[in-house]
């Protein structure tokens, strides 16, 4: 493990989107997302393929993971309220200003 303030990488919209397309076709082939250590092991050396001098570990996958599935969860919790909507040409959420 990198000591702190080294390696320290930047998630872009790539890169994030890269992950999500691993973790999801990991899910598809193996119908779980209870992975292991190997797991994420193996999907950051794909990772690390498709972005070569990206340094990450599995740990920081893992980590990654937890906050996108939070996000995820707090953005379908507001789209759920009424009146509360979302604009995908623009990628914003869309409601009235008393809302």
């Amino acid at each position: 493990m990198a000591p702190k303030g080294e390696g320290i990488v930047e998630w872009t919209d790539q890169l994030e989107e890269a992950l999500i397309d691993i973790m999801v076709d990991k899910f598809q082939r193996t119908h779980t997302s209870a992975w292991k250590w190997k797991d994420w092991e193996q999907m950051n050396t794909e990772l690390e393929q498709k972005f070569p001098g990206v340094t990450l570990g599995a740990d920081k996958l893992r980590t990654k993971s937890r906050r996108l599935k939070s996000q995820y969860s707090q953005f379908t919790q507001l789209i759920q309220h009424t009146g509360v909507g979302w604009d995908e040409q623009t990628n914003t959420v869309k409601a009235s200003p008393d809302i």
